[in-house]
Formats: C-alpha cells, structure tokens, sequence
C-alpha cells in the first residue's frame, strides 16, 4: 500500500478505508495527465483525501489553491494518489507537537519531491496562525447570536428554556443535531420538530416567543408535517464491496430492499451511504450514487 499508486482517487480511497481511517501520515496526489504532484498530509488521511471529493470544497477553495482547481479541470478520473509515509504518534504528545510531527515529514518529502501543485513549500499548520479580519468579523457576529435555546409544546405552551443544547435535547427526544441543523436552515426561525418516537411536536426557537409570534407560526405549520418528518426514500442505493466489486443485487430499487437483503435499519443504511464508509460488519459500501 504505501508508495502503490492508485489510480482513481476515489475507488481507491475506498479500497484503502479500514487501512486509513484515523491513520497519520503523509500523502502524494498525482495528475495522470501531465505528472504533476502535490503533497500533503493529515492525522486522519481517509478524512483528508475525501476532502478532495466533496465538489462545494473544491469550488471554495478553487482560487486559493492550485491543486482542488487542477481537480475541478481534469475531473477525479485524471488524479491518482499514494500514501508515501504512515505516522505514528505518541498518545502522550499535545495536539499541537502531533502536528509538529506530521509537518517535519510532510517537509521530508516537500524538499525531496519538489512538487508543482504546492503553492507554499513550507509545510504549515493552521494551529496558532492568527486569524484573518473577515474571519474575525464573522466570529464577532456569531458571539453575538443567543446560544439559548426556547422550547413550547405543539399548541404554545411554555415547555422549557436553557442554553444546553444537549440538555434540550434529552428533555424532548430529539437529536441535538438536527436541532441545530433545522434552526440553522431556517435561518433560526422556529422549527415544529418531532420527537424520536413520533409521539410529540415541539416548537424550538432561539428566541423567546410571545403569545402572538406564537399564535401565527402554530397557523403558518397548521396541516404541514414537522421539520425532520422522515420521507420514504425511493433512490437507488448502491453496495459495494471493499475492493470495489459491486454487489451482486447491486443497485437496489430503494432503502427498504436493502433493508430486507442485510436485515439492517432504514437509519443505518442512509447513514453509511451519505458518508460512503465501510459498514465493517459486512464489510461493505453503501452509495446512493454510483463510485
């Protein structure tokens, strides 16, 4: 595996999932085309290369660096990639001197390698680097942004105030993230949510409601499922295995006949497939796209 080129920098990160998850190391990226090389390295080298694969980085980080515009031009097809060192750590080092590690190796390989698409020939951290004014504004403004957190049942009645998420969410049964996830979407306005067990409607808001504001969102959700009300999937969902062979049912019409071939939850299956990890247990990988 180390210094093997892979091909496709997606099948093969997929290939290499178990062996790279939360593995350190240093990585090279490689343009089939023209041969051009980048060097890069991580404590967590499966996360850091799927970076790479997520085309919303790709376009925002397009004019700030040449190797995720190289990408975007030559498509993943044309990139391959090789994992030139494994690193390990000492549990005992600070997150910082871990990363000072990681950078002496990946600067090994910088001077050694002299690659093309590295804009700054000095490895770097983002650790302890100041940050920049627009940076700082934002920040400045999400200070400024309440972290309390108002609760009311479905028909406005006060339920409960605090400023733990965590807390909250306990208290109604109701996942934390999609809280915040809901809130966020819309802009922190209030969120009919419904509780795990499909029981209960809650109206979260990160202000306090008075009885009219009250009044006129219970009229504007009237007849309207709540916010994380679950949707029959009907997509396809691919499955492949580790290696990249599909499976042989493979693609299946939708999540409940996956369901039923592996005996899994609905919830573990759009969970695996969203991130395209491998389910170990079956050591598998499910994909609502084609890989």
């Amino acid at each position: 595996m180390k210094n093997k080129l892979y091909k496709n920098l997606r099948t093969g990160r997929l290939q290499l999932a178990v062996q790279l998850k939360t593995k350190a190391g240093v990585y090279q990226l490689i343009n089939l085309i023209n041969k051009k090389i980048y060097i890069g390295s991580s404590n967590d080298l499966y996360r850091r290369l799927g970076n790479y694969l997520q085309f919303s980085n790709l376009k925002r980080e397009q004019n700030r660096s040449k190797i995720t515009k190289a990408i975007l031009k030559y498509g993943y097809d044309n990139f391959g990639f090789k994992i030139l060192e494994f690193i390990e750590l000492n549990p005992n080092l600070t997150k910082i001197e871990k990363r000072k590690v990681i950078l002496d190796r990946e600067q090994h390989y910088l001077n050694t390698l002299k690659p093309e698409y590295n804009i700054n020939k000095q490895a770097e951290s983002r650790l302890g680097i100041p940050h920049t004014l627009k940076t700082k504004k934002l920040m400045v403004l999400n200070s400024k942004v309440s972290k309390k957190i108002f609760v009311y049942n479905e028909d406005g009645v006060f339920f409960y105030e605090s400023s733990s998420i965590s807390l909250i969410a306990g208290l109604i049964n109701i996942n934390r993230l999609i809280i915040t996830r809901k809130l966020k979407k819309y802009k922190s306005k209030p969120v009919l949510l419904l509780n795990r067990d499909n029981t209960k409607k809650y109206i979260i808001s990160y202000t306090s409601l008075n009885e009219s504001e009250l009044s006129k969102f219970i009229l504007s959700v009237k007849n309207k499922l709540p916010h994380n009300t679950k949707q029959p999937h009907s997509k396809k969902v691919y499955v492949y295995y580790l290696d990249g062979k599909p499976y042989n049912l493979s693609p299946f019409a939708n999540l409940a006949k996956v369901t039923k071939e592996f005996k899994m939850a609905e919830a573990t299956i759009n969970k695996y497939a969203k991130l395209r990890t491998p389910y170990k247990k079956f050591n598998l990988i499910f994909s609502f796209t084609p890989i």
